[in-house]
């Protein structure tokens, strides 16, 4: 795929922008293969934006691949293969996600296709990053973003369906004070992306299920029971 653009927003973050004319449903992801050949297995990143021809990535940089990635400049060819995965349930009533970290993509993934404007999100930052803040501008009110606390110190919830990616102690305790259905995404270190490697499973009611198969996305009672 061509990029398209690669925008820095700060504490190690960045969009990465690619040319892409096909489909995909919020909490799928792709395997984006760095340029260095030495790197031979893809990252799986979540899906931030998909439109208009264009499939964005929010990124953090923890490592080789990842800085790979932040250099690559417009024009520029990479290998990006998906879209795969099991993504969040078609939004029908009212939900809200909560997400932390760069496990905060897929919100605006569903902010896109949310017509009716039944998705309310909240995003929890270890502090402002105003240039991440602005992309989210054009929803207003549907999005409020927590600064350097605990999300659940300020945030109550009622009888929504609740949507969940980030850190697992927050996806944890939001299935604790779900009191509608809930849906967590996983996040785990893949090899192939399709299930045959085995190398990203997890337990879901007693049994080892694949994340990039099975999942991401799961029942949040089934993964913390």
């Amino acid at each position: 795929m061509k990029v398209i653009s690669n925008k820095a927003l700060g504490e190690e973050l960045f969009v990465l922008t690619l040319a892409y004319e096909g489909e995909a449903s919020p909490g799928q992801f792709f395997m984006v293969k760095p340029r260095d050949r030495a790197k031979l297995l893809g990252r799986p990143i979540s899906i931030f934006s998909l439109k208009d021809g264009a499939l964005s990535f929010l990124i953090k940089k923890v490592g080789g691949g990842t800085e790979d990635l932040a250099r690559l400049l417009p024009g520029e060819e990479i290998v990006a293969e998906g879209p795969f995965g099991r993504g969040f349930p078609e939004i029908k009533e009212k939900t809200l996600f909560i997400g932390g970290g760069t496990g905060i993509a897929p919100s605006l993934h569903l902010l896109e296709g949310d017509k009716e404007k039944k998705l309310s999100v909240a995003i929890g930052l270890r502090e402002e990053n105003e240039a991440l803040q602005a992309i989210y501008a054009p929803y207003g009110d549907r999005v409020k973003f927590y600064i350097g606390a605990n999300i659940f110190d300020e945030l109550a919830i009622a009888d929504e369906v609740i949507y969940t990616c980030g850190p697992d102690p927050m996806m944890r305790e939001a299935v604790k004070r779900a009191k509608n259905k809930i849906y967590v995404s996983m996040e785990k270190h893949m090899g192939c992306g399709f299930g045959a490697c085995l190398a990203c499973t997890c337990e879901s009611e007693g049994k080892r299920v694949r994340v990039c198969k099975d999942g991401p996305v799961f029942e949040g009672r089934a993964i913390y029971a």
